[in-house]
């Protein structure tokens, strides 16, 4: 923002006329037959060829459009920099959830092992074993506290807050979906801003380069000039008759060579800017397309999860729990359909 305030700045003092001069003279003037000059006095005012104040104007406000743009981008990055910490910070939280469940489903099937035990049906290293996946969830669940505090911190700091302050605790939210594909790209390619800042960009090199060809034509000067004369000099015919002028002057462009320099910077200034929008549209256009198939897979393998993987993995650890209970059936067959339903 303070980037865009200092370009804006610029706008007024490059579209204003430069100051105008004062000239003062005093001493051994020339003396004249009208009479003897006391003084001279004048004023000077610098006109730059018609155009040039206004390209000059034209290339800073488009470099602050460019700004601004760039203040948009970056608003646009730290929101998707906040999105990604909170879906972190929801994972964790899921996660953490997860394993509780986990947990008590364990626990269950601890449960039936304790009572085939003292049935003398099962042995006690069953029992062992699945102590030792107790554990492993134990141990799971640390970690998932620890990265609860690790995205809490995380999504504090993009806040500007401190990382230990308090936040609510995540919740689910539906992804919103924004159309099509190529609506979503063609928007990208006209809306987003990296796209604008540099079309700003570009529009300021031309506008420099229009400065840059008007250089080639004079700066004009203007003044006026008053020169008070005394009566009493030596000629007898001095009539004490002040003089008063108007002047105009002008540039000489006689070197070019700058000129054709500060052409071919222009140029290249819109060749470079050129390059930089086309990256940027091929850029957004590949982020757009993965990031649309990713949430299109993403969709359909939360779909295959919740209406076929889970929903079989917890009828296949039923039956192997019932199976087990009633003795038609390995422990270790019960262990597998265990871990495959907490992998799931």
């Amino acid at each position: 923002q303070h980037k865009i305030d200092q370009l804006e700045a610029k706008v007024p003092q490059l579209r204003s006329l430069p100051d105008p001069k004062a000239k003062i003279a005093a001493g051994s003037l020339a003396e004249t037959a009208a009479g003897k000059a006391t003084a001279m006095v004048g004023v000077e005012q610098s006109l730059p060829y018609p155009g040039k104040r206004k390209a000059r104007a034209s290339a800073a406000q488009k470099d602050a459009d460019a700004a601004r743009s760039e203040l948009a981008n970056l608003r646009l990055r730290v929101s998707e920099r906040v999105r990604f910490a909170y879906w972190d910070y929801y994972n964790a939280s899921q996660m953490l959830r997860i394993q509780r469940e986990n947990k008590q489903i364990l626990n269950t099937i601890q449960e039936v092992i304790q009572s085939k035990i003292e049935a003398n049906k099962a042995t006690q290293s069953d029992f062992l074993r699945l102590s030792t996946q107790i554990a492993k969830t134990d141990k799971e669940m640390i970690v998932s506290r620890q990265n609860i505090k690790i995205t809490k911190a995380t999504l504090n700091s993009l806040l500007n807050r401190p990382p230990n302050s308090s936040l609510p605790s995540p919740k689910r939210s539906s992804i919103a979906s924004h159309g099509t594909l190529s609506k979503l790209l063609a928007n990208a390619e006209h809306r987003h801003p990296s796209v604008r800042a540099n079309q700003a960009r570009i529009a300021a090199y031309r506008q420099k380069l229009k400065a840059a060809k008007l250089d080639k034509f004079p700066d004009f000067t203007i003044g006026a000039q008053y020169t008070p004369v005394s009566s009493s000099g030596l000629s007898p015919v001095s009539n004490g008759k002040d003089q008063a002028m108007l002047t105009l002057g002008f540039t000489i462009p006689l070197w070019q060579e700058p000129r054709k320099a500060k052409i071919n910077e222009a140029n290249a200034g819109i060749a470079e800017m050129q390059s930089q929008l086309n990256l940027s549209r091929n850029d957004l256009q590949l982020r757009i397309q993965d990031a649309h198939f990713k949430l299109q897979s993403t969709r359909s393998i939360i779909d295959l999860y919740r209406t076929r993987l889970i929903p079989d993995a917890e009828q296949a650890l039923k039956l192997n729990q019932d199976s087990y209970a009633a003795g038609t059936t390995t422990f270790i067959d019960l262990l597998d359909s265990c871990r495959t339903l907490l992998s799931l």
